[in-house]
C-alpha cells in the first residue's frame, strides 16, 4: 500500500477499528484517496464494549486547505497523467491538512 501511497491507519483495540473505520471514511471523501486499514490477528478476533455514538468522533475539515478546481475524486474521462499528477501533488496535500486537522494521538 506504502508504495501506491495509499495512506493507512493501524488500530491498537477494538475501539480503534470502530474510530480509524470512520476516521479513514472521511479522510478518503475529503482527499479521493483509498485509505488502508492494518491490523493484527489479535486486534481483529478481540471482543470489547465500544461506544458508538454518533457524536463521539469529531471530525473537523481542514481550513487551511484550498480544494483545487474539480475537487479530488476521481473522474471520467480521467488520464493516468493526470491521475498521477493529481495523486502526487494534491490529494496527498489533502491527506496530510486533514491528518493536521484530525489527529489520531491519544496523549
Amino acid at each position: 500500500m506504502v508504495d501506491a501511497m495509499i495512506p493507512i491507519v493501524n488500530p491498537a483495540g477494538v475501539q480503534d477499528i470502530v474510530d480509524y473505520g470512520l476516521w479513514g471514511w472521511a479522510l478518503s471523501r475529503f482527499s479521493g484517496c483509498w485509505v488502508g486499514v492494518k491490523s493484527v490477528h489479535d486486534t481483529v478476533e478481540a471482543s470489547a464494549s465500544v461506544s458508538v455514538e454518533p457524536n463521539r468522533l469529531k471530525l473537523a475539515m481542514p481550513e487551511d486547505f484550498l480544494m483545487p478546481e474539480g475537487a479530488l475524486n476521481i473522474r471520467r474521462p480521467d488520464p493516468f497523467l493526470d491521475q498521477e499528477r493529481r495523486l502526487h501533488e494534491e490529494k496527498l496535500a489533502a491527506v496530510a491538512a486533514f491528518a493536521c486537522a484530525n489527529p489520531l494521538d491519544r496523549r
